[in-house]
């Protein structure tokens, strides 16, 4: 990503997330009868992602625009070429159980019961096919995603937490054009918790400007798949492994937040806007790991120090 690019994303970014609330957080865990009986994931990917950079939404001319699309595409093809070598090996370890595995081994038991179930599902209409058939009810449900950023310098790992309170199956899109703004409100649940959480792992150091540009992601790309992609493997399994402690952490009130804390400007992957740079508040630190907050989207991300360019 060019520095224009990251500075459009951070500008998208923080145009997004400034008048953004601090999302609900349980107070306290809930009764055992007001828990989840299940946790659901939401999942669409059946393998490791392979970001791209989106110019869609930005105030670009149509002419940009279509070269831009020209340029994506490109890259995509050359970076998916890039990560042939060990994508058959990640597939052999089965990055999906090991979320899953990750997820129950740390059950956040202030929103779900202790022998609460594992559903996957794909797809926004498996989605609503679930909440038919336990609505009323208390239900959690994350959001993940596994993926490398375009360039292939970040592996991360992403979940976006919603646990909320469903009286009926909300309106899709269709009923609620039909309906109107009225029924769609009526129809909304009540969300009780929400968290967004990434983990992220590097092998280099981010604003080293020697490893960027079109040539970096096949350094980087070999560098991941050394020694049957151990470097890859390591990554992802300790990203399942932080992004699951989190959930549970933050839903019983456990993650700190200081009142005066210590400023980073990172530059991190973002599952929406690519590999954008920002300030973030520091929260926590732990052997050669970095737990930090970005202030406006309230997104808990646990870094490498390589990813840090500066404190303020």
């Amino acid at each position: 990503m060019t520095r224009w690019q990251c500075g459009f994303a951070l500008l998208v970014l923080a145009s997004l997330s400034a008048c953004l609330a601090p999302p609900p957080r349980l107070e306290a865990p809930l009764a055992e009868a007001e828990k989840s009986s299940a946790v659901v994931v939401f999942l669409p990917q059946t393998e490791i992602g392979l970001d791209q950079v989106s110019f869609d939404g930005s105030t670009q001319s149509l002419a940009v625009d279509l070269v831009g699309g020209i340029v994506a595409g490109k890259m995509a093809s050359n970076r998916a070429k890039a990560i042939v070598p060990y994508r058959q090996v990640l597939l052999s370890h089965n990055l999906e159980n090991q979320l899953i595995d990750a997820l129950r081994e740390h059950l956040p038991l202030a929103m779900v019961q202790a022998d609460a179930s594992f559903k996957i599902v794909r797809n926004e209409a498996e989605w609503r096919y679930h909440l038919q058939s336990v609505v009323p009810a208390n239900v959690l449900l994350i959001r993940a995603r596994y993926a490398f950023e375009q360039n292939l310098e970040v592996a991360y790992v992403y979940a976006d937490v919603d646990f909320s309170r469903y009286h009926r199956v909300p309106l899709d899109s269709e009923a609620s054009r039909r309906l109107g703004m009225e029924a769609t409100r009526a129809a909304k649940p009540l969300l009780l918790h929400r968290g967004s959480y990434y983990s992220q792992h590097v092998l280099q150091p981010l604003f080293d400007e020697t490893v960027e540009g079109l040539s970096g992601f096949n350094a980087s790309a070999e560098a991941w798949s050394m020694d049957w992609a151990e470097p890859a493997r390591r990554a992802f399994a300790s990203g399942m492994r932080e992004v699951a402690e989190l959930i549970a952490l933050d839903s019983q009130g456990y993650l700190p937040n200081p009142t005066d804390p210590e400023e980073l400007w990172i530059k991190a992957a973002d599952a929406r806007l690519g590999l954008v740079a920002l300030w973030a508040d520091v929260l926590m630190r732990s052997d050669d790991r970095i737990l930090v907050k970005h202030s406006q989207s309230h997104q808990r991300y646990w870094i490498d120090p390589r990813q840090v360019k500066s404190a303020r």
